[in-house]
Order: C-alpha cells, then structure tokens, then sequence
C-alpha cells in the first residue's frame, strides 16, 4: 500500500506526502530525527488570502496540517505493521 484515499486527502507514501482533495493544499513530510513532520509544499493563492484575512484562517490552515499528519502516520504505520507481518516478524 503506497497509495491511499482517506476521506478528502490522498496519502502517497512513496513521495511522503499529503493532498487534499477539497482545499488542493500538498504536505509533505521531513525526516526529522526519528520521525516525520509534515509542512506545506503547495496552497492555492485563494486559500492563502483567506488564511491571511479571516480571524479563524489561521487556525484553518493549521488543523489541515494537523489532519494530513494523522492520516499520513495512520497509513505509515499501517503499511509497517503489513511488511513486518509479511516478513514473519
């Protein structure tokens, strides 16, 4: 499994990353230490402007990227229990 749909982001563990369906924003996930964290690679302008002009657009784009973390370390996890399993361990 290196491809998953997940409600409205669509996980690609090959590239790391994250994209959102409805709102077209793309994380992508760092190795940081002995884990991943997810930061925006693209946004459409428009979700931009709103996020700079609306009291909650800040905190909009944030619970995204908290989003797109759950579901991508959901999968991640998922696709590591498969091959351990597969390799009997």
């Amino acid at each position: 499994m290196n491809r998953l749909t997940s409600q409205k982001w669509i996980v690609d563990l090959n590239e790391l990353s994250c994209f959102n369906i409805e709102n077209q924003m793309l994380i992508v996930f760092v190795k940081k230490g002995p884990t991943f964290q997810g930061k925006i690679k693209e946004m459409p302008v428009e979700l931009q402007e709103m996020s700079k002009k609306t009291k909650n657009g800040e905190k909009y784009i944030r619970n995204a990227v908290i989003e797109a973390d759950a579901v991508f370390f959901k999968a991640y996890f998922e696709r590591e229990i498969e091959e351990k399993c597969r390799q009997g361990g």
